[in-house]
């Protein structure tokens, strides 16, 4: 049986290449020691898939190193490249939220393009405002 958890999140930073995989994420997930980025043009999906072993393009995660706004940082110029071309209307000096779900039998989460939200600093005190945008399918 194939066990499927909502709430997860993901952000990504476009001017600096930065893909931030919150902690709920990595915890459903069950904290893996690597992870792989996955993407799927054709079903406009990002995936993080956690594995126990390296293998060919595997983040090595680090809970040493989870931020203290509780996500794991990573970058990756080559996905946020390819997340631009299928979003071509992305501003490319914002930042953006993706919502989605983990298969928990698949050790996957899956985040769907049409979740993304831009999120764009208030003022000083770091308040985020987010904005929907259309995706065309």
């Amino acid at each position: 049986m194939d066990e499927s958890k909502s709430g997860v999140l993901l952000s990504v930073d476009l001017k600096k290449f930065r893909i931030r995989i919150h902690k709920t994420t990595l915890n459903q997930l069950g904290f893996p020691s690597f992870i792989q980025l996955l993407i799927n043009p054709i079903d406009k999906i990002i995936a993080v898939r956690g594995i126990d072993r390296r293998c060919k393009d595997a983040h090595v995660v680090s809970f040493t190193h989870i931020k203290p706004d509780n996500s794991y940082e990573l970058y990756s110029k080559q996905l946020i490249l390819t997340l631009m071309s299928l979003l071509p209307d992305l501003n490319g000096n914002c930042s953006y939220r993706l919502t989605g779900e983990t298969h928990v039998d698949k050790s996957t989460a899956f985040f769907p393009l049409s979740t993304i939200q831009r999120i764009e600093e208030a003022n000083r005190k770091k308040r985020n405002t987010v904005f929907k945008i259309k995706i065309n399918q």
